[in-house]
């Protein structure tokens, strides 16, 4: 078999016209689902069935270990789409919805993932790469409300006492099946968990926002936590600094609920 049928590769810089649906209802936010499931398919570089693929370069690509039901497609090139909603219903570019149904499987073994986009940049291919960016445009004229991107997690069982995490931002150096192999670098240098930026001339009137129904109390924690340093070791967390001021001073953390300052 030809190496074009052993692997293909797609390289994503996406502008999504993310639509402005911070007031949708919850039964419309439930409707959604879980967007852009059929994604994964066209937009991840890898051969179904959890085989790997290899590009003339020689970079090997883990494949999706994707359930493959009747009807799914594979491409070779990208999906491209726009059109014009005139009203009426909600206007989606692309939309799709994944639900498990395992009542038989062990819990916590099997995976839904509503989209899964990655882009690859090759040895020698020292340029710029998005995994996915999302926009949203008011255009001169519009007095509407956005939202680059909304992530949510829904949860309607009161026992589930399961993590659920909005936004989960991770740092990797490796495919998630080697995650036991430690590196013997980090890898890290200048790596970021969240920025904040904006065009010169312009800029966010507020940085972080806690709206009036943001934090409440649970049955574990009957105080919400602002932030929460309690899964970091005392000896990892006593060598770090919380904050770095431009002057070259930085907090640090003393102990017993003490901060103590430094400076260069």
């Amino acid at each position: 078999m030809n190496d074009e049928f052993l692997f293909f590769a797609v390289s994503v810089v996406a502008m999504f016209p993310t639509l402005a649906l911070s007031v949708m209802s919850p039964r419309k936010k439930m409707a959604i689902g879980v967007l852009l499931g059929f994604l994964a398919l066209n937009c991840q570089a890898a051969i179904l069935g959890g085989q790997e693929r290899t590009d003339g370069s020689g970079i090997q690509v883990v494949g999706l270990g994707s359930a493959t039901p009747k009807g799914t497609e594979e491409k070779v090139a990208p999906t491209l789409s726009s059109w014009t909603h005139q009203g009426g219903g909600i206007a989606y570019l692309f939309a799709g919805t994944v639900a498990l149904d395992t009542p038989r499987s062990r819990p916590h073994t099997e995976l839904a993932v509503g989209a899964q986009l990655n882009a690859y940049a090759g040895p020698g291919s020292h340029q710029i790469v998005f995994g996915i960016a999302t926009e949203a445009w008011a255009l001169p004229g519009s007095l509407s409300m956005l939202t680059g991107l909304e992530a949510t997690t829904i949860n309607m069982e009161p026992e589930n006492p399961y993590r659920k995490i909005a936004l989960w931002s991770t740092f990797k150096t490796r495919p998630d099946a080697r995650y036991d192999e430690l590196p013997t670098d980090p890898a890290n240098m200048n790596a970021q968990a969240l920025r904040i930026e904006s065009q010169a001339g312009t800029g966010f009137e507020r940085g972080v926002v806690l709206a009036q129904h943001s934090l409440h109390a649970s049955r574990t924690e009957p105080r919400p936590i602002l932030l929460d340093l309690r899964e970091v070791p005392t000896g990892a967390l006593a060598t770090w600094d919380l904050i770095a001021f431009p002057d070259g001073c930085r907090l640090r953390y003393a102990g017993h609920g003490q901060i103590s300052t430094v400076c260069f």
